[in-house]
């Protein structure tokens, strides 16, 4: 458990990073200038946390755990004091990027150290955990972000790392004892190159280039052309690599292609759905920045009380299948129900679907890892655990330049209608309304109330765009065959055969 404290807290400081940052985007803006291009501080995270996160699996399976994780928290540590003292926009969103390449191991290298130190089938309740972890920095983000912004400075969501990493480095230097032997190896240089080339095109342009210049422009076309070409490229190198970056034979064992697809699919459809959830408390319904995240909290608190719930009753049962195909039919209830959202809505209803949306990502979260890393040999672990956590931040980055888009597009068109009856001032924009909830409070009457009615038909909308990913969700989550769960200690399980893992139960 003291180990386990350690994992938890390196895991938290990255899963705060991800909620905290974006509540001093103004202020930030605002003391370092260039507003317009904020978004890049946001950007160079996701693209290099997103990027390195299959090298760090692979460089723990070569190098052991206990070594990678030290330096994963060392490079966010670095990471983060360059950004407190960043005096720039530009060099605050290069040092977010070296933030975000120890972010990626932060958020890895935990899952596959408990899967080192725990068996299978005594691991379910420990991955509840970690996602309560999120489940608790998704409340207490914004909220410490704001106490920062309000009575410090934005520096300090920065500084705040600094005390936390160095427990997290301590508690695992003093505690983790992990068996590892050294072995003659070589790094796949060019795949992680032709991986990280192609992903980082794919998170340009759904993240930067489609939202600006347009799906169809030329920038937009050819970092997608990009993508395409680096992604196929890698799996050409990968099928010929000596000690290939993501071994392709991994994808033959049937859990490890579905739990990948659903990582995918369910991080899409889930930051699709929760993105503009405080947007809409603030502007549709009224209440202020500070109470939007409270709002938020019964989300979090289905997701803490689920996924312990159901991580508790797997160890004991061993059975996980249901919690998977119950978690992904939940999500995709409940995003039906938020197509009802509309300026009419009670509070206490979405606060109630959110808590129940909560009880869905609970329940299905903890078992993609869990089924992923007991399919394979545990020489695979740091490999298949990492990848499962690269297709779920690709899923991420791809939801939330999909769903803005989707946002930005339905509410340009209700605006062309309000223009049409009341002047809009000059100079503003569908995707300034989008993205700032006190532009549209600085509207007068009749104009404020027929902008906050278009604002919430057109984040009702984004749900019928993350319905059919949640239904393909559902048909893939029935999919999985539930092995059983592996036990032993792991000296006796480093000798374990990967491509069977038993007859499904």
């Amino acid at each position: 458990m003291t180990v386990f404290s350690g994992l938890m807290i390196g895991t938290a400081v990255a899963a705060l990073d991800g909620t905290i940052v974006h509540t001093a985007l103004a202020r930030i803006g605002g003391d370092l200038g260039g507003l317009q291009h904020i978004a890049w501080v946001v950007i160079a995270y996701v693209l290099t946390s997103t990027a390195v996160t299959p090298l760090w699996g692979k460089l723990s399976d070569l190098y052991g755990r206990k070594l990678i994780f030290q330096i994963a928290v060392v490079t966010f540590l670095v990471g983060s004091v360059l950004c407190g003292v960043a005096q720039s926009l530009l060099q605050l969103a290069v040092f977010r990027g070296i933030q975000g390449i120890g972010g990626g191991g932060l958020l890895s290298v935990p899952m596959i150290i408990v899967a080192d130190i725990l068996a299978p089938r005594e691991r379910g309740r420990y991955m509840g955990y970690f996602t309560g972890v999120w489940a608790v920095a998704g409340v207490t983000g914004p909220m410490v972000g704001g106490f920062f912004v309000d009575h410090l400075s934005w520096r300090w969501i920065f500084y705040i790392n600094i005390p936390l990493g160095i427990v997290s480095f301590v508690v695992i230097q003093l505690m983790l004892k992990l068996p590892f032997t050294p072995r003659e190896h070589s790094i796949d240089y060019l795949g992680s190159a032709l991986l990280m080339g192609a992903i980082s095109s794919l998170v340009l342009a759904t993240s930067w280039a489609g939202p600006e210049a347009g799906w169809t422009a030329p920038i937009s076309m050819s970092l997608f052309g990009v993508a395409a070409g680096g992604t196929g490229l890698f799996l050409w190198w990968e099928r010929r690599a000596s000690e290939p970056l993501v071994p392709l034979r991994l994808f033959r064992i049937d859990v490890m292609r579905i739990t990948c697809l659903q990582g995918f699919l369910s991080s899409a459809a889930l930051v699709s759905a929760t993105i503009y959830l405080p947007t809409f408390l603030q502007v549709v319904i009224g209440v202020s920045a500070t109470n939007s995240g409270l709002r938020v909290a019964p989300m979090m608190v289905g997701v803490l009380i689920s996924s312990v719930v159901s991580g508790r009753l797997t160890s004991r049962t061993g059975r996980y299948k249901h919690w998977f195909v119950g978690g992904a039919v939940v999500t995709l209830l409940c995003q039906l129900a938020f197509t009802r959202l509309d300026t009419s809505i009670s509070p206490w209803f979405v606060m109630g679907l959110m808590f129940v949306l909560g009880i869905g990502m609970g329940t299905s979260s903890p078992v993609l890892n869990l089924a992923a890393q007991n399919s394979v040999d545990l020489a695979d672990v740091g490999t298949a655990t990492s990848t499962l956590q690269f297709t779920r931040s690709v899923g991420q980055a791809i939801g939330v330049a999909l769903s803005g888009a989707v946002l930005v597009s339905k509410l340009d068109s209700g605006l062309r209608g309000v223009a049409a009856r009341n002047p809009l001032p000059e100079g503003m924009t569908a995707r300034e309304l989008a993205s700032s909830p006190a532009a549209i409070a600085r509207l007068s009457e009749p104009l404020h109330s027929e902008v906050v009615s278009v604002l919430a038909d057109s984040i009702s909308h984004i749900y019928w765009f993350t319905i059919p990913i949640s239904l393909i969700a559902v048909v893939n989550s029935m999919r999985l065959k539930e092995y059983p769960l592996k036990t032993g200690a792991i000296e006796h399980r480093l000798e374990a055969a990967s491509d069977t893992a038993g007859e499904p139960v």
